[in-house]
């Protein structure tokens, strides 16, 4: 719990911060009247260009007039042309001020309807090409890690167990993630396809193989990897500034995920220990096969998201989104186990229990995270 507050208050905290910063400092060096244009300074570091649309906002960031961009000189200078003539006595020569970019065709005016930003560019959307960490805060599916448990009695009811369940994946080695994503431009909005690979983390438990025996004992190893695919489409894309870029989005997505579990015979070793905390490099067992079973299942979701896109250089940046998923059906569900001649130890269904035992299934909400680097053209 502590590590899920710990990634929302991060993903908080960077887009409050690229927010923040998307308001850029200005003074205004002249007003003229007569020909609605003012003439601002701005840092070196903030570029603008020519037709860009910007309002100024006053320090406590009420928007005072709104205009577009004429002349750029040398870097530092701008002249702007005030759409409405009326809120240039709102502007003062020598007045700090800040600049925000507007997205609308009609730059409007103070607190006119036309001066609300647009929630599109105005421009066609650029080709993107994207790749970065997929962490998974809420997975759409779940599945049970487990042990093997001695059979008790003539007729047992199951000989498995779960020691932990995994639902969520968020750093490494306990989970690792990538993803990659096209955007092909649909005009000003965007069509992206996408796709991720997950790995998590194999467990292994040792246990009894009778009840009151601790020689020969038996390791179970769960692993389980998972692939999915998405078409996004990004019905909204708002330039908040210069550099930063507001999308949201929304669309359908498969998710298809393989669990195996492997059950061995061994002898001479406690079986209190627990090999789980092997590297993965490590996590192998050795002895004699006596289960083997796997689980398959696949989603297809809903999905809602937004990301922020921050231009580092021209045509590269980073992007941080969030995306909530809701899965809707499973069309797949399958588990197989093949079981060693006298190892079924009574059970009347040996795939019924294990299904039951593994317990793959898909969940009502999950929420992924992507981090990563981005190229527009």
């Amino acid at each position: 719990m502590k590590r899920i507050i710990l990634n929302f208050s991060l993903l908080a905290f960077l887009l409050v911060t690229v927010f923040i910063q998307s308001a850029r400092a200005a003074t205004i060096n002249a007003v003229s009247a007569s020909k609605s244009m003012i003439s601002l300074t701005v840092s070196p570091d903030e570029s603008f260009n020519a037709k860009d649309r910007i309002c100024v906002l006053s320090p406590k960031k009420k928007k005072l007039a709104c205009g577009v961009v004429v002349k750029v000189k040398g870097g530092t200078k701008i002249i702007v042309k005030v759409t409405n003539k009326n809120e240039l006595a709102k502007l003062k020569k020598g007045s700090k001020a800040n600049l925000e970019l507007m997205t609308g065709k009609d730059a409007g005016g103070g607190e006119s309807e036309s001066s609300s930003p647009d929630t599109s560019s105005g421009k066609k959307a650029p080709f993107r090409v994207a790749v970065g960490w997929a962490s998974a805060i809420m997975l759409p599916a779940s599945y049970n890690q487990l042990s093997y448990l001695p059979p008790e009695g003539e007729t047992p009811t199951t000989i498995w167990k779960s020691e932990s369940v995994l639902s969520s994946g968020i750093l490494p080695p306990s989970y690792i993630g990538f993803a990659g994503e096209i955007g092909i431009p649909i005009g000003t909005k965007a069509l992206s396809i996408g796709g991720k690979f997950q790995v998590f983390q194999s467990t292994i438990f040792s246990s009894n193989y009778e009840v009151e025996l601790t020689d020969p004992y038996v390791s179970t190893q769960t692993s389980g990897s998972a692939f999915g695919a998405w078409a996004d489409f990004t019905f909204l894309r708002k330039n908040v500034s210069q550099k930063l870029a507001f999308n949201a989005y929304s669309g359908l997505g498969f998710d298809l995920y393989s669990v195996s579990v492997k059950s061995k015979k061994l002898t001479d070793t406690a079986p209190s220990q627990q090999l789980a905390e092997l590297s993965l490099a490590d996590a192998t067992i050795e002895g004699t096969p006596i289960i083997t079973g796997s689980g398959k299942l696949g989603l297809i979701s809903l999905r809602a998201g937004a990301r922020v896109d921050f231009q580092i250089v021209k045509h590269v940046g980073l992007s941080l989104g969030s995306t909530a998923i809701i899965p809707l059906v499973a069309p797949m569900n399958s588990v197989s186990v093949e079981v060693v001649d006298g190892e079924d130890r009574g059970i009347a269904d040996p795939q019924a229990d294990f299904q039951q035992g593994l317990g793959l299934t898909k969940k009502s909400f999950a929420l992924d995270i992507l981090i990563g680097a981005f190229a527009s053209f």
